[in-house]
């Protein structure tokens, strides 16, 4: 159940018409490894962007982001 969500946030996230960051021709604007997300930004102002979108799909999803680490 947890992959539909990540995988929705994924593209929510990339449904963007600008780039993170463009490595060749590859856009890059998060990456995944099971059920940690980098959201990337070039700019801090590309970052929060990015940020805001996480957000807003939270939001939507009813979905809380853990920010802490321990």
């Amino acid at each position: 159940m947890f992959s539909l969500f990540v995988e929705d946030l994924k593209l929510y996230l990339q449904n963007r018409h600008d780039c993170a960051i463009l490595l060749q021709d590859l856009c890059i604007t998060v990456l995944l490894f099971g059920d940690d997300m980098v959201v990337i930004g070039e700019t801090p102002e590309d970052l929060q962007l990015s940020l805001n979108r996480l957000q807003d799909c939270c939001k939507t999803w009813s979905l809380k982001v853990n920010i802490s680490k321990n």
